[in-house]
């Protein structure tokens, strides 16, 4: 019961700061220009050479190695 309380009030919350987070980005101008490849658009500068390609995504170089 406590878990689909949390998990319906954590929705709500969700839903309710898409709008301020949307205006933060486009207000600041900051996470707007790379949103693309964040969703895993890279630029034409990362050409595919034809070579099978893992995308690994971590929060720092030691979780990397």
């Amino acid at each position: 019961m406590l878990y689909r309380l949390y998990s319906l009030a954590f929705g709500a919350w969700v839903v309710l700061m898409i709008p301020f987070f949307l205006f933060k980005a486009w207000r600041q101008q900051k996470y707007l220009p790379a949103l693309r490849q964040r969703l895993g658009k890279l630029p034409e500068t990362v050409k595919y050479d034809g070579r099978p390609t893992i995308w690994i995504h971590s929060c720092s170089v030691g979780e990397t190695l």
